[in-house]
């Protein structure tokens, strides 16, 4: 597990589009709990040409208007939210950039906006997912019609079939921070399989929320009749939750972001969706 610890540092990735505005919302409402400085991050790629001189000529152009642009957003919340509020640029591509940029600032927290609009500045899609596989911490993602709330109720899907340490950890944290509630989804058939066992996560997880006086409530739901994930999605709905929180998978040494995770990550009901980095703790990423 990383112990280093990290600064207290909120980074957004900004393409100037409408989901990438609502993540700074989002990151802004979060540096204002946490106490955090946000660092925007905006990556550029050029298309190709033929002309090297006409290359550098547009790149020079970009960067410029990036800049200006950045400049003043940071100023304008800086002052008017009292958040304090810095930038950074970086030439190439998203893939290669936004974790190493994550690293080079100290962050401990992604906020990321998603949408459907395709193109070299846009995040969508299976970008995303390679986004975050690509990042070191904890990636919230929301997209363009998602609308931040005080977060009084996380859903959180708890995958039965492994360890779920960094998830038990990341949403007692969250649900003592904000004093919400806790509404735990689990696979049915799962849930009487290990019922017996007092060492797997959702024994776990239900013993810590009760240590902590954490209100919660465990739904299960068939993952025989291929709608689990939409009856979970249904349920975050239904008890009018601000946050999903889920886990990153573990295959071949590597975490990945699997079909159900981004079926989460992209619901209809624009929830955003919290994403855990099982290589992480809050209580060393969090100062």
């Amino acid at each position: 597990m990383n112990t280093t610890k990290k600064k207290n540092i909120i980074l957004v990735p900004v393409d100037f589009s409408e989901a990438s505005g609502i993540a700074v919302e989002c990151a802004v409402e979060l540096a204002k709990v946490f106490g955090s400085e946000i660092i925007m991050l905006n990556i550029f790629e050029n298309v190709p040409v033929d002309e090297a001189s006409r290359k550098q000529l547009q790149s020079q152009f970009i960067y410029r208007d990036i800049l200006k642009t950045l400049e003043k957003d940071a100023e304008r919340i800086t002052q008017s939210q009292k958040v304090k509020t810095g930038f950074l640029i970086k030439e190439g591509t998203i893939f290669d950039h936004i974790g190493k940029a994550a690293e080079e600032v100290g962050a401990n927290l992604m906020v990321m906006g998603t949408h459907g609009i395709k193109g070299v500045q846009h995040i969508t899609g299976s970008y995303a997912a390679r986004v975050i596989h690509n990042t070191p911490v904890p990636v919230i993602v929301v997209q363009k019609k998602s609308n931040y709330q005080p977060i009084k109720n996380i859903t959180v899907y708890l995958d039965l079939t492994k360890d779920s340490e960094a998830l038990e950890n990341w949403a007692s944290h969250y649900s003592k921070v904000f004093k919400a509630n806790v509404h735990l989804v689990v696979s049915e058939e799962m849930r009487e399989m290990v019922k017996m066992n007092t060492e797997h996560s959702l024994i776990k997880m239900e013993k810590i929320f009760k240590e902590h006086n954490i209100n919660y409530t465990v739904k299960s739901f068939s993952s025989e009749r291929g709608e689990f994930i939409k009856n979970l999605l249904q349920h975050a709905a239904e008890t009018r939750s601000d946050l999903i929180m889920i886990e990153q998978k573990l295959d071949i040494d590597k975490y990945i972001i699997g079909k159900d995770e981004q079926d989460i990550m992209f619901n209809s009901h624009q929830i955003p969706v919290f994403i855990v980095n099982p290589s992480t703790n809050p209580s060393v990423t969090w100062a």
